[in-house]
């Protein structure tokens, strides 16, 4: 994901490095690098992406790794589906009579 100049990878304690100097220089609260995969995840599935293609962008074996772990829906994403649901019940509901 990270690349030095020239191509080559950069090794994983230069990024963390960064990482920790960008979070103390925004002034923002610290959070572990590895949290900004699950973000991402989690993020571009609420934008529409393909389950499938964040899967592989992760690299995980299958897309149960990703929907299982690394997918945590945020409070926006949990009111449209209680929303969504509500319609369905509603809709039920007038379907019935009552």
């Amino acid at each position: 994901m990270f690349a030095q100049a020239n191509g080559r990878p950069l090794h994983p304690n230069t990024v963390a490095r960064c990482y920790k100097r960008l979070i103390a220089e925004a002034d923002v609260p610290a959070r572990c690098l590895h949290d900004t995969r699950h973000t991402n995840a989690t993020l571009s599935l609420e934008s529409g992406e393909p389950v499938k293609e964040v899967s592989e962008r992760l690299g995980h074996a299958n897309i149960g790794i990703t929907l299982d772990l690394y997918v945590h829906p945020g409070e926006a994403t949990k009111r449209e589906a209680a929303n969504r649901f509500d319609a369905v019940l509603k809709a039920a509901e007038e379907g019935s009579g009552h």
